[in-house]
């Protein structure tokens, strides 16, 4: 593994490469045609120049995963680990953890319901990525598999975690950023508009993920990492632009939406 020999760009910016902050309008698309007919195809898109040089690195790849949505069934799963693994030299997978049950309790559920639900949401995503890593003869499927209470243990997650939270007080693009990811996902878990006190409860979400958009690199050891993940992070895109005056990506930070083709997601939810 190591060089991405078969991707194919197709890119309507201008040829120049701008500089790494600068969004591109449009998004420069590229699909990997992998030479594995049970992977099939993976479409992908970048935000940045700067973040498609990081992909063709192929130095690591975090897949992030999510409950509740019913995106992420075990035959999508398994096709995104094998894609990982056939186009990165290393491959690691981020399942949420505790911050979800927050978001549920903000949403009006018991803490014990919620917290039940999300360990319940939680394993069957954490089995399903362990399931897959083994399947590609990964030595340690388990040690692949993290979410932030794992990655709590980690000095580089802990300290990133702290600096987001300081921030989140005083900066007001990392405030807008966290808040509107948790007014949106709590708008999946409950009728009308949020409160503030909702959102309060709801904010640890993404405030747990942010370390793993600023710097992957440092937390998991690696020169270059890109996230990968099925959409657009929405109100987050401002700071995997780099748009905060406090905090920002570093410079081996990539990230990438990642799709399968309709035809494997069909497959995937049969």
């Amino acid at each position: 593994m190591g060089g991405l020999p078969s991707i194919r760009i197709i890119d309507s910016s201008s040829a120049s490469l701008r500089s790494a902050r600068e969004p591109i309008m449009p998004v420069a698309i590229c699909r990997f045609m992998s030479t594995n007919n049970h992977i099939g195809g993976f479409v992908v898109r970048t935000l940045l120049h700067h973040h498609q040089r990081i992909l063709n690195r192929a130095e690591h790849v975090l897949i992030g995963l999510s409950p509740f949505n019913g995106y992420y069934k075990p035959r999508l799963v398994r096709d995104l680990v094998a894609w990982g693994h056939h186009h990165f030299d290393r491959v690691d997978v981020f399942v949420p953890g505790w911050e979800t049950a927050h978001t549920l309790t903000g949403a009006g559920m018991s803490p014990r319901d919620a917290v039940h639900r999300s360990r319940r949401a939680a394993k069957r995503l954490r089995n399903a990525a362990v399931d897959a890593l083994r399947s590609c003869d990964d030595a340690e499927p388990h040690m692949r598999v993290h979410t932030s209470t794992t990655l709590a243990n980690r000095a580089a997650y802990t300290r990133l975690h702290e600096r987001v939270r300081t921030e989140y007080a005083h900066d007001p693009v990392i405030r807008a950023a966290c808040r509107e990811t948790a007014r949106e996902a709590l708008r999946t878990h409950c009728t009308g508009q949020p409160t503030e006190q909702q959102i309060d409860l709801a904010v640890s979400y993404p405030l747990a993920e942010l370390p793993l958009i600023l710097d992957s690199p440092a937390i998991f050891a690696a020169e270059s990492s890109v996230v990968v993940y099925h959409r657009e992070l929405g109100p987050l895109t401002p700071l995997i632009l780099g748009h905060s005056p406090t905090v920002e990506p570093v410079a081996g930070q990539g990230f990438a939406v990642v799709t399968p083709p309709p035809t494997a997601l069909e497959r995937s939810e049969g």
